[in-house]
């Protein structure tokens, strides 16, 4: 960002303001935009910040939260879900193979297929 220019140096307009716009502008009250204190100390006023759940002033985020005391999971028929032992399952819990000689010959002898990228996050498990 380049340094502000001195009041003498600062560029004036290269076109006069019109008439309709001299007039336009003459017309216009000023207003008063120095900072008033509305906030009766401090204590309640809408730029003071989040709101806690009984609707007083003061929240802080604690991004922490859920974690350290997480909700009773509502998820019915978990135990049929979590007992069923499907692709997908075998997908996320087993080491998975691609054969590349089948897939090297069908890029050779098949129409052109599309291609799935598939990007896997991993995370080791804390002690």
């Amino acid at each position: 960002m380049p340094p502000p220019l001195d009041h003498k140096e600062q560029k004036k307009p290269q076109h006069p303001i019109d008439d309709k716009r001299l007039a336009l502008i003459q017309k216009a009250k000023p207003v008063d935009i120095s900072y008033l204190d509305i906030s009766h100390g401090h204590k309640d006023h809408p730029h003071m910040g989040a709101r806690d759940e009984k609707g007083n002033f003061g929240y802080v985020h604690d991004e922490t939260a859920l974690r350290k005391n997480p909700p009773k999971l509502e998820f019915p028929g978990m135990q049929a879900a979590c007992d069923s032992r499907d692709n997908t399952y075998k997908m996320l819990t087993e080491q998975v193979s691609v054969d590349f000689a089948a897939n090297e010959d069908a890029d050779k002898n098949r129409p052109k297929r599309d291609k799935i990228f598939c990007l896997v996050y991993t995370m080791g498990m804390q002690a």
